[in-house]
């Protein structure tokens, strides 16, 4: 073991421990390291961990940790790594527990963790990551502890988790997710499931500690469908927020909190809900019943060009018979000079016979 922990070293080159064949751990803890060379570790292929927490780290690649095919656990805590491309640990064969809390992430490559085929614990927590690639964790389908705490996520769907869904329902498993910006919609559906199904005690109380945020076009969609005003009410006390009703909200153009939900008129009522959800009113993920969560409305865009441009202008009534007449007239003309024309034709057809028969006789 070799500790260097504490001091000022700021680079790590290549070579640097070089003939050290039985070194198995190596601390960096507490340095300003923030550049690691290729190649550093390609001779302690016989490291088993290897602690980076607290230095200056930003970027690495895909040669960064090139040699530790042996590699256990890798602390990567409290730098300033703010994505990670693709096989960044391909190398990394044998790694069990990876540790990236704290860092600036924002991005990561969906092959990130390609050829973590051993990975068991994943640590992304006090990031800023708002969302994840959809094939995260294919790679790592070993994985049965996952951190995801106090991160910006919007939503993290079941195609997100389901790869490593199985591993999260032994009783040592471990799936932490509070202080996220989920939004209140079917995304979220599958943490009921889970809650039912797993086993761990920490994931259970996980998710009963998940958050979500109302968004407002989401609740003037489902508060809209809704036709009746008792239905509206049973909405706003049971769905968007239990301490938060149309008779205690006083900070939205509301004085008299005696003000019941008759003397309100529905435009108002909405109002007033789209205001809560813009100020952030959050619910408990678990205690939506999940057949209440709307699911967000799928934006399409196109690139491609319409064969043909429709004139846009439609008339109104006091133009209609204007309108009607100018396509009568314009018919007509086009149906006179059509006439015109095939008059014509037939003429020229007509003559020019004539003028072959009479040369035939002459």
């Amino acid at each position: 073991m070799i500790n260097l922990e504490e001091n000022m070293i700021m680079e790590i080159g290549r070579d640097s421990f070089f003939d050290l064949p039985k070194l198995q751990k190596l601390t960096f803890t507490k340095n300003n390291i923030s550049h690691i060379e290729d190649g550093a570790f390609q001779h302690t292929f016989n490291l088993l961990e290897l602690d980076l927490n607290k230095n200056n780290i930003q970027y690495l690649n895909r040669h960064t940790f090139d040699g530790l095919a042996n590699l256990r656990k890798l602390d990567l805590r409290r730098n300033h790594i703010y994505n990670l491309t693709e096989f960044t640990f391909a190398e990394l064969w044998n790694l069990q527990e990876l540790l990236l809390g704290k860092n600036d992430l924002k991005y990561i490559s969906e092959r990130a963790f390609d050829g973590l085929s051993q990975l068991a614990k994943l640590s992304l927590d006090d990031n800023k990551l708002a969302a994840l690639p959809s094939g995260l964790f294919e790679g790592v389908r070993g994985l049965s502890s996952l951190d995801l705490r106090s991160n910006e996520l919007r939503a993290l769907t079941y195609d997100n988790i389901k790869p490593i869904l199985d591993n999260l329902k032994p009783p040592t498993s471990n799936l932490l997710l509070e202080e996220n910006n989920f939004v209140c919609d079917c995304r979220l559906k599958w943490m009921h499931t889970l809650r039912d199904e797993t086993k761990s005690q920490s994931t259970k109380e996980s998710l009963e500690s998940v958050t979500c945020k109302i968004d407002p076009p989401i609740v003037s969609s489902a508060y809209n469908k809704m036709a009746d005003t008792d239905s509206k009410l049973d909405f706003n006390k049971e769905i968007l927020h239990a301490g938060i009703t149309i008779e205690t909200i006083d900070k939205n153009n509301i004085t008299d909190k005696k003000t019941t939900a008759e003397d309100l008129s529905k435009d108002h009522v909405n109002d007033i809900l789209i205001q809560a959800a813009k100020k952030g009113v959050k619910r408990t993920v678990l205690k939506i019943p999940p057949e209440t969560l709307p699911c967000p409305i799928e934006k399409r865009t196109t690139t491609e060009l319409v064969p043909y441009m429709i004139d846009p202008v439609i008339p109104i009534q006091n133009e209609m018979k204007t309108f009607r007449l100018q396509e009568m007239n314009k018919s007509s003309r086009v149906h006179f000079m059509a006439t015109i024309i095939a008059w014509n034709v037939c003429f020229a057809f007509f003559f020019t016979q004539n003028i072959l028969v009479n040369f035939n006789v002459f």
